[in-house]
């Protein structure tokens, strides 16, 4: 197999802005997954449990390490990484990918499972016309008290 050169400017640009998307998201997710269980744990009267942004801090760490390594090693060889790597590397980045997305979806129903056990010792109760699906994910809401439950009017 015959390694093909990159230029390294465009390996710096391309693999910069695919790492700032990819951490991108990843912070996105982990604060909306983050303010769900805060949202929990203050018992707050309206709380909003985005079921993706459960998966989504563990389930993509696979993916931001291959394309973090993918990166410098493109940066600092000057040649694509999957030749760097070789077909084991190659093997190796896809089983971790694999191994962070299913402990992500484990952590997802557990912490789902948590959250909605806490929230059904309060008492609250699941709000459908609040509840929304979205391109961020689903959106799961619980309000304290049924007379929250109410979807405000688009026109005022």
């Amino acid at each position: 197999m015959q390694s093909i050169n990159i230029h390294r400017g465009k390996a710096l640009l391309l693999g910069g802005l695919l790492n700032v998307f990819s951490f991108g998201t990843l912070i996105l997710f982990y604060r909306e997954a983050y303010q769900a269980y805060l949202s929990v744990i203050y018992m707050e009267e309206t709380v909003e449990i985005n079921v993706v942004a459960l998966w989504v801090p563990i389930g993509i760490l696979g993916f931001c390490a291959f394309t973090l390594a993918g990166f410098f090693v493109s940066v600092l060889t000057g040649v694509k990484a999957h030749f760097v790597w070789g077909e084991k590397g190659f093997k190796f980045s896809e089983y971790l990918i694999g191994f962070f997305a299913v402990i992500g979806v484990c952590t997802a129903v557990f912490s789902y499972q948590w959250l909605t056990s806490r929230l059904d010792k309060a008492e609250y109760s699941y709000c459908k016309p609040l509840s929304k699906i979205s391109a961020m994910g689903w959106h799961e809401v619980y309000v304290a008290r049924p007379e929250l439950c109410v979807k405000p009017s688009k026109f005022r």
